[in-house]
């Protein structure tokens, strides 16, 4: 008798704990997730019901046949029909089918849905898949010190003026960590800079920008001279003798060395950019702003995000930074 009590009560137990725990699945199948995955559910949801319950039959009708509908569609098997969320929002305007408010931050043009037949191309012959636009960036502490920090600065004593967005990338770091970071082989953006420098604040909003373009949402930020104080930089830095031979005024931390070991096949030496007056041909180094992306543990892109051909800072471009920062990605592999 004590066996059967003790059996169901085992058996409710195990109840109490699995209802909430499926309860917990379901609503993270169909409600939960990042607002990514939301906003990627919905965007298939109405790519699914705007090919199958209009497009298709309407293809069929233009068309005058659906042999003529399957013979136009076997040319986009491979590169795809690119429906935009524009079209989409159209459609589902005008039939009043579903709300779609997940979507609201996306680019209506460049946030799609991309339709891929196949054989033997029925309504319901096709793979499908998402391309988002979309502003999923949240201000963050780091963000509005990024912000704040930058900011604070315009103007004072020659340096540019910058407009940083609130809801940017950033994430404050150190060496140690992106030192970690490429043994884990991971694969990430570094952007070591500092307020103090206008070679920093020329072309820091373009690259937060660019940055999102590329689906970027996580840009390591290490500051290479905090409070702008030259005892503060944790780089090796250098100088000139009596006899303009170039040497060493401080050696930087083993974080620092260990970057630099990590990241010296894309590196550039110290040149007269950064001793006046000699092309020093020595070790590797980071100037006054880099922007580095590591891919699987291998630092494989770098930019100084400065335009050799212009000197004054004043006269810099957004357009041509832009060139700059897409050159900058190309070399990013595609995952």
């Amino acid at each position: 008798m004590k066996r059967k009590k003790f059996g169901k009560g085992l058996a409710i137990l195990l109840l109490i704990i699995l209802i909430p725990f499926l309860g917990f699945l379901l609503y993270t199948k169909f409600y939960g997730g990042t607002k990514e995955d939301k906003i990627e559910k919905k965007l298939l949801k109405m790519g699914t019901m705007f090919y199958e319950e209009y497009y298709y039959d309407a293809l069929v009708e233009q068309k005058g046949s659906e042999d003529n509908a399957i013979s136009y569609l076997s040319q986009f098997a491979d590169k795809g029909l690119k429906i935009s969320f524009d079209n989409l929002k159209t459609y589902f305007d005008k039939n009043s089918l579903m709300n779609y408010t997940e979507l609201m931050d996306c680019d209506v043009d460049r946030t799609r849905v991309v339709i891929y037949p196949k054989s033997p191309y029925g309504k319901k012959d096709y793979d499908i898949k998402t391309d988002l636009s979309c502003d999923l960036i949240k201000a963050t502490a780091d963000s509005k010190k990024f912000k704040q920090e930058y900011e604070e600065l315009n103007g004072d004593d020659g340096k540019l003026k910058v407009s940083i967005d609130e809801k940017n990338q950033i994430i404050y770091s150190s060496l140690e960590e992106i030192n970690k970071k490429i043994k884990n082989s991971d694969s990430f953006v570094i952007f070591l800079g500092s307020p103090y420098f206008n070679e920093s604040r020329v072309s820091i909003s373009t690259f937060l920008e660019v940055s999102k373009d590329y689906n970027i949402k996580e840009i390591y930020y290490v500051d290479i001279i905090p409070g702008g104080k030259e005892e503060n930089d944790i780089r090796t830095t250098y100088g000139l003798n009596e006899n303009n031979e170039v040497y060493k005024v401080k050696e930087g931390s083993s974080e620092y060395n260990d970057f630099i070991s990590y990241a010296k096949d894309i590196l550039p030496n110290p040149s007269e950019d950064f001793i006046k007056g000699t092309d020093y041909e020595g070790e590797k180094t980071i100037l006054n702003s880099a922007y580095i992306y590591v891919e699987k543990g291998v630092p494989i892109s770098y930019t100084d995000g400065r335009p050799s051909e212009v000197q004054d800072y004043n006269l810099v471009t957004t357009e041509r930074l832009t060139e700059i920062f897409k050159e900058f990605y190309g070399k990013k592999k595609a995952n």
